[in-house]
């Protein structure tokens, strides 16, 4: 008879989306959860863990959308970290994109 032992589970997770009708934006959650598994061996504990991962990604992925929303507004900007992620890209613009960029600033503020 094989005797079970509890195991500490450390899960990490990482959630990306993108914004509807937002196409460059682009927002990635880093998380993780601690749980407990009985099980006979390491071996099988993460055997297990992998499985029921392989269950749970929508529900996972549902309790962390949801508690991001529900904490987002307590987190200062203060707090944040911007980080600049390659060299900006410069392109010489045509007058009828000036105008058409200057049209949807306008109408992205609600003018």
């Amino acid at each position: 008879m094989t005797s079970h032992q509890p195991y500490q589970t450390i899960t990490h997770y990482k959630v990306s989306l993108t914004i509807p009708d937002d196409e460059t934006t682009e927002v990635i959650i880093k998380t993780k959860s601690a749980g407990v598994c009985f099980a006979t061996s390491p071996d099988d504990a993460l055997n297990q863990t992998n499985t029921e991962n392989e269950y749970s990604k929508q529900s996972y992925a549902s309790y962390i959308m949801s508690y991001v929303r529900d904490n987002l507004w307590n987190i200062d900007v203060a707090d944040t970290n911007l980080t600049y992620t390659d060299e900006p890209t410069i392109k010489l613009m045509t007058q009828e994109e000036l105008k058409d960029f200057q049209r949807e600033v306008v109408s992205l503020n609600g003018f």
